[in-house]
């Protein structure tokens, strides 16, 4: 995962296109949310810590701060290892700042990937399949609604591509709001 200095998933210059975003979970959050339901999407307004995200991509819809510590919510995106594996430092990562702040949790993929353990810690959780940062900030703030299906079946999170019906998610799954 990145560092929010790096911001090495930084992808400025891809699709801009919300149904290439898909929403696989949005708890309610009343901290978070321009309704008091649902996280997402979330306030304006909002102290938002960006983790693997560059922070120009939300400032102008919230008050992006320098660490969890100071932050109402949090954005990270996470990237599964060349093996399509969620990093033990990453998933440790994801889980202790989600016990700290509510998390929106982004999983950039490129094809088909274990659900993360960590996915039920978020207070949303959000595919993203290419879209550029900008749209990304554009579904967390509400100016564009996710719109994207699942082109793929994401797995449970042991990995058992032989799992019951219901566990993981199927391909052709997405929620909006």
């Amino acid at each position: 995962m990145p560092s929010p200095d790096t911001h090495a998933g930084s992808r400025a210059g891809s699709v801009e296109d919300p149904g290439a975003l898909v929403l696989l979970a949005n708890r309610t959050s009343s901290r978070t949310s321009a309704t008091g339901g649902p996280a997402l999407p979330l306030r304006d307004g909002v102290r938002v810590y960006f983790e693997g995200l560059p922070d120009a991509a939300a400032d102008r819809y919230a008050q992006v701060v320098a660490s969890p510590a100071e932050a109402e919510v949090a954005v990270l995106r996470a990237i599964p290892d060349r093996h399509n594996r969620w990093p033990a430092d990453d998933v440790d990562r994801v889980l202790d700042l989600a016990a700290t702040v509510p998390t929106i949790v982004v999983l950039q993929l490129a094809g088909p990937a274990p659900v993360p353990e960590f996915a039920g810690d978020g207070a949303a959780v959000l595919v993203d399949l290419g879209v550029a940062d900008t749209t990304v900030a554009e579904v967390v703030f509400g100016r564009h609604a996710p719109g994207g299906h699942l082109p793929f079946a994401l797995p449970n999170p042991d990995g058992d591509d032989g799992t019951a019906p219901g566990d993981g998610y199927p391909a052709g799954f997405g929620l909006t709001y």
